[in-house]
C-alpha cells in the first residue's frame, strides 16, 4: 500500500504525526499540571499519570511518524541508505517506548523501566546518527545539497543537547528533554517540508522522461524528426 502513495503525500502524514506529539504532550502535560513538573520530570512520565493514555498515543504517534521521514528521505534521495535505517528502528523502538513505560520517580526499577529507559538512550544515539548520515547523503545530491550542510551542523546540536540532558542538574532534566526532542522533531519536519516542495528522484526522473517523450513523440516510433 505505501508503494502506491506519492512522496508528498507520505511526508505530509508524517508531518501530522510529528506535530501530533507535541500537541498530545502539552495537553497530558496541563492535565497534570497539579501533580507533574515539566522542568524536571521526562516526558515519559506522563504515561503514568492522569489521562496517561495521551502520552502512550504521543509515542505512536512519533514512531509512526518517524518512520514516514525515514521513507520520505529513502525515496527522496537515492544516495540515502543508512539514514533511513536508523530513523526507522529509532520509530520502532519510540512505538516500543509506548509498551514498556518508565519508573515513577523514585519508585523501585523494574524490568519496564530498565527497557524503557536503553531503548530512550538507543533511540536518542540513532537519530542523531539519522540526521548526520542524511546530512552526508544530502550534500551528494543537487537539490539537497545546502540542506545537507544544516543537517550536519544540526546533528552536532542535537548531540551536544544528548549531552546536556546527563550533565545538567535534575532541575531541568525535563527542559533538556524537550529540547533534544524538539530539535529532533523540527529537523524531521523540515525534512518532510522539503520533500513536498521539491520533486523525489524517482518521481523526477519519470515526469522527465515522460516530457521528453511527450516533447518529441517520433522518438517513441523510433524515427528523427
Amino acid at each position: 500500500m505505501m508503494s502506491r502513495l506519492t512522496t508528498p503525500r507520505i511526508a505530509t502524514a508524517a508531518i501530522v504525526l510529528l506535530l501530533a506529539f507535541p500537541a498530545l504532550v502539552i495537553t497530558a502535560n496541563l492535565i497534570q499540571r497539579d501533580e507533574y513538573s515539566a522542568a524536571g520530570s521526562a516526558v515519559s512520565l506522563l504515561a503514568l499519570g492522569r489521562a496517561g493514555w495521551l502520552m502512550t498515543l504521543a509515542f505512536v504517534a512519533l514512531g509512526m511518524g518517524t518512520i514516514l521521514i525515514a521513507v520520505t528521505v529513502r525515496r527522496s534521495v537515492k544516495r540515502a541508505l543508512v539514514g533511513p535505517a536508523c530513523l526507522t528502528v529509532g520509530g520502532l523502538l519510540t512505538v516500543l517506548s509506548a509498551v514498556f513505560q518508565a519508573d515513577r520517580d523514585g519508585a523501585a526499577a523494574t524490568m519496564h523501566g530498565h527497557i524503557h529507559m536503553a531503548l530512550g538512550l538507543t533511540n536518542f544515539l540513532l537519530v542523531v546518527t539519522a540526521i548526520a548520515a542524511c546530512g552526508v547523503a544530502f550534500r551528494r545530491t543537487e537539490s539537497w545539497r545546502r540542506f545537507g550542510k544544516v543537517s550536519v551542523i544540526w546533528a552536532l546540536l542535537a548531540l551536544a543537547e544528548i549531552i546536556s540532558v546527563f550533565v545538567l542538574p535534575d532541575a531541568v532534566f525535563g527542559v533538556a528533554q524537550r529540547s533534544f526532542l524538539g530539535t529532533c522533531i523540527i529537523w524531521m519536519l523540515v525534512t518532510a517540508t522539503l520533500a513536498i516542495r521539491q520533486p523525489a528522484g524517482d518521481e523526477a526522473r519519470a515526469r522527465g522522461t515522460s516530457n521528453r517523450l511527450g516533447a518529441n513523440p517520433n522518438h517513441v516510433l523510433g524515427h528523427e524528426a
